[in-house]
């Protein structure tokens, strides 16, 4: 390869760059696109866009809050159950009966009405409905049992 042929390539012209090139054309002399605002119709779709976008992030962060605190309520619940044993057997009972005590518990949740209209409104938790299922379940099993003795 010869001198020449090695100073005439050029693979990239930076912006603003000069290439010997005639062929390679220098960004600087390249026009550039008019940019032009959005239109108000386009502003008004992009901010409905985000809108819908935030709303659903919104409810998304808030199953996840949700189950994260039903997670927490049924590891303190597992804590109380084994802290009888461990005041019991190492005599502990500076340890509290029930590690944790449940106020209202809510998250945020955006829903839409008929009309499109969006309303950002608490959700409450239900912390129990998990404890009132497995009693109305053992109670239903309960009675089927004893009908069948009966039957």
């Amino acid at each position: 390869m010869t001198s020449n042929a090695h100073t005439s390539r050029h693979l990239v012209c930076l912006p603003g760059g000069r290439s010997q090139d005639p062929h390679v054309q220098s960004y600087a002399l390249q026009t550039r696109p008019q940019v032009t605002p959005l239109s108000l119709d386009n502003q008004f779709a992009l901010h409905l866009q985000k809108l819908d976008t935030q709303a659903t992030r919104i409810n998304q962060l808030s199953a996840e809050l949700e189950q994260a605190v039903k997670q927490f309520k049924e590891t303190a619940s597992r804590v109380n159950q084994s802290s009888y044993t461990f005041r019991e057997v190492y005599g502990n009972d500076w340890f509290p009966e029930q590690i944790c005590d449940y106020q209202n518990v809510s998250v945020p949740e955006v829903s839409q009405q008929a009309n499109g209209r969006l309303v950002l409104q608490s959700q409450a938790i239900d912390l129990f409905a998990a404890e009132r299922e497995a009693h109305q379940l053992a109670h239903l099993l309960r009675q089927r049992k004893w009908r069948m003795g009966d039957g």
